[in-house]
């Protein structure tokens, strides 16, 4: 059987027994769920995405604890209260927003495209 034709099979077969294949891997994510998150952590704290993004966020914290940046208000709703950085862009670490964790949350749920 060629490589097309068994892929074709594969994707006809799982089409038919959909049912049961989520049911098996239900069942195996319950039975494996501390294997599961171990490799998920590890593939998490290993990949270079989140690197960058780390070093960002730490060169963002000390920009504030050195006195160079002040949180004075959210951009949006003009709240003083809990107050966080915005990063639009990471690879421009000296970019962010400065935003209220509730409009911070909204602007996230914008970037996904999930509608509020």
């Amino acid at each position: 059987m060629d490589r097309n034709k068994q892929k074709k099979y594969k994707q006809e077969y799982y089409l038919k027994n959909r049912a049961k294949f989520k049911k098996y891997f239900k069942k195996y994510k319950r039975q494996h769920r501390g294997i599961i998150r171990k490799q998920a952590k590890r593939y998490y704290y290993n990949s270079t995405d989140r690197k960058k993004k780390q070093a960002v966020r730490d060169y963002t914290r000390w920009l504030l604890r050195s006195g160079k940046v002040i949180k004075v208000k959210c951009v949006y709703c003009n709240s003083r209260k809990n107050l966080e950085f915005h990063h639009p862009d990471y690879s421009n670490p000296k970019r962010y927003i400065i935003l209220c964790k509730n409009c911070h949350m909204k602007e996230h749920k914008k970037i996904e495209g999930k509608v509020l």
